[in-house]
């Protein structure tokens, strides 16, 4: 299932489907698979955009952790989850920046290492660890993470786009 699909759909009729999804791959395939690591993140993914950062986290964890064990620790999947784990830390009821800034640089590693310097999710990483840096209100090194940031993109898009 697409999680684009959750926000057009009810909460529960998609979590539901999800966990029904997750239950049949878990007995048939067993729980250490690419599928079902897929679904976790998948639900992680359908917390958050319900503004549950914590089941989100939770369900991210899952993820990450099978995705580590089947995958190399420096795969797309892995970097695409530290961020989304660490964008949950950042809005979650107990705001922790500096938890969040040690999860955006993780997957900003697994990033510079898998990718060219220009890279959009090179650069969506600096947005994001500014918007931490924001929140700690060292604004000397929102500036440096933005300006990275933008710099990649113009790499990417150019002036005019």
């Amino acid at each position: 299932m697409d999680p684009a699909r959750n926000t057009q759909g009810s909460f529960n009729e998609s979590l539901e489907l999800y966990r029904k999804a997750l239950e049949i791959h878990i007995r048939v395939l067993g729980e250490h698979t690419k599928d079902v690591a897929y679904i976790y993140r998948n639900i992680g993914f359908l917390y958050g955009e319900q503004s549950n950062y914590t089941e989100a986290s939770l369900f991210y964890e899952k993820s990450v952790v099978i995705y580590k064990d089947i995958l190399e620790e420096k795969s797309k999947e892995v970097a695409d989850l530290y961020n989304n784990m660490a964008i949950a830390v950042l809005r979650g009821p107990e705001v922790k920046p500096e938890k969040s800034l040690a999860l955006f640089r993780k997957a900003l590693d697994i990033y510079q290492k898998i990718f060219k310097e220009d890279n959009k999710d090179i650069a969506d990483v600096y947005n994001n660890i500014a918007s931490a840096h924001h929140l700690q209100n060292d604004y000397d090194k929102v500036l440096v993470v933005l300006q990275k940031s933008l710099d990649i993109r113009l790499k990417i898009f150019g002036e005019n786009k």
